[in-house]
């Protein structure tokens, strides 16, 4: 009886170890792989398909308008055969008229302005502002512009009233849909996770060195710096790329936080490596009193 329940014992001791040692070691290996696959893969396939977007709206130009005669309209077509494909594929600039009915925001941080208006064709269309824009929005009963590009309206126009001295000038508004700031939200996560895998592959990898067939209970200080180093430039250069600031300026700032992480990381190991070694000397003589 007691050999039966021993072998029980042992069973479930080895099932638990093997668990707890896939749950700290196995699991943030593959997630760490993981990650820095689609992090590699937002930074080659999504992040320049959307600045090659950018690039095609700030090209684009106004769609061609229908000419009024039948005449007037063969000669123009057979002429502009490129601006109609253009027009046919939804890449050249496109606007109808509008009046802005009401505004509101939702949230706190960030706050979120939308707008609702009134088409020239009766229709109504609410519409979000992008980022950093909505303290700009036109007021209730304003004309304006709605300007569309591969089917979605891009930004707003709408005129400005000058004073006495001064004419009226337009004023540009970007919707949610902005082009120029798509690249933002892969670039983050690319950044991120590229940052971020190594840390939890590290974690991973330190955690299995150190304790093969149980938790780590305690784990050297200088092998956690590094991934916890990585883990921050992951954070920050994450959130520098997610304001949408332009590429060059985004790319200078994360790189000069990775390279500071690469130069702190080592030497807070080195710094903290014979401390710790000393700590672990006084503990055990003081546990072999």
């Amino acid at each position: 009886m007691s050999a039966a329940r021993s072998i029980r014992a042992g069973k479930a001791k080895k099932t638990a170890r093997y668990a707890t040692n896939w749950a700290s070691t196995t699991l943030p290996i593959g997630l760490g792989a993981m990650a820095m696959v689609v992090g590699v893969w937002l930074l080659v396939f999504p992040f320049p398909e959307a600045m090659a977007a950018a690039r095609a709206y700030d090209a684009a130009i106004g769609c061609p308008h229908r000419a009024a005669s039948g005449e007037a309209a063969s000669d123009e077509a057979r002429s502009s055969e490129a601006e109609s494909a253009e027009a046919a594929s939804g890449d050249c600039l496109s606007g109808v008229d509008a009046t802005v009915q009401r505004s509101w925001t939702r949230g706190s941080r960030p706050v979120r302005q939308y707008l609702e208006f009134a088409r020239e064709d009766g229709t109504r269309q609410e519409l979000r502002l992008d980022r950093g824009t909505y303290a700009d929005a036109p007021a209730n009963g304003t004309r304006v512009r709605l300007v569309s590009w591969r089917g979605e309206v891009r930004h707003i126009n709408y005129r400005v009233a000058g004073t006495r001295d001064t004419a009226g000038t337009t004023r540009t508004l970007f919707t949610d849909a902005n082009p120029r700031t798509a690249h933002a939200l892969p670039l983050a996560w690319g950044l991120g996770l590229t940052f971020g895998g190594p840390a939890l592959l590290w974690f991973g990898c330190l955690a299995r060195r150190h304790a093969p067939d149980s938790p780590p209970r305690d784990v050297l200080l200088p092998g956690t710096l590094p991934p916890t180093v990585l883990v921050l430039v992951a954070v920050s250069t994450g959130a520098i790329a997610i304001q949408g600031d332009p590429v060059a300026d985004t790319l200078r700032q994360a790189g000069f936080l990775a390279l500071g992480g690469l130069l702190l990381a080592p030497l807070l190991a080195w710094y903290a490596a014979p401390r710790r070694r000393e700590a672990g000397r006084r503990k055990g003589q003081l546990l072999s009193r």
